[in-house]
């Protein structure tokens, strides 16, 4: 299972949380940002998603490492459909060493894929 998540399929067990499992207290908690109009959910390993009032846009589920890049960055696929680009949102969530779990930051990185930062003690190791 470790092999299919370095190849870029879904994170299925807790020894694919990284070096040691260290991701895994991630997977089952999630953090909000708000960020110019919008409020932003961050769930890694299970979802992201922006709301604002009346509306709800999903933007990555199934969180996958991104290739030569364990522990450092998630990609989450599959966000609700964006015509201008005609895929699915994408958000790539960037881990970085920090003394308690919080998203920095969010941002559009450019049209329909995000950037989330994110620090951890468990990007640390």
């Amino acid at each position: 299972v470790q092999e299919a998540a370095r190849a870029g399929q879904a994170v299925t067990s807790a020894s694919d949380f990284g070096p040691d499992s260290a991701f895994y207290p991630l997977s089952r908690s999630c953090l909000t940002i708000r960020a110019g109009e919008y409020n932003y959910k961050v769930c890694p390993f299970v979802s992201v998603s922006q709301d604002k009032p009346g509306m709800h846009t999903d933007l990555g589920r199934s969180g996958h490492w991104a290739q030569g890049q364990r522990g450092r960055k998630l990609v989450m696929e599959g966000g609700t459909w964006c015509h201008p680009v005609s895929r699915g949102r994408l958000t790539e969530i960037r881990f970085r060493c920090g003394l308690s779990d919080r998203v920095v930051s969010v941002e559009e990185f450019e049209t329909c894929t995000y950037v989330v930062q994110y620090e951890t003690p468990a990007a640390c190791a």
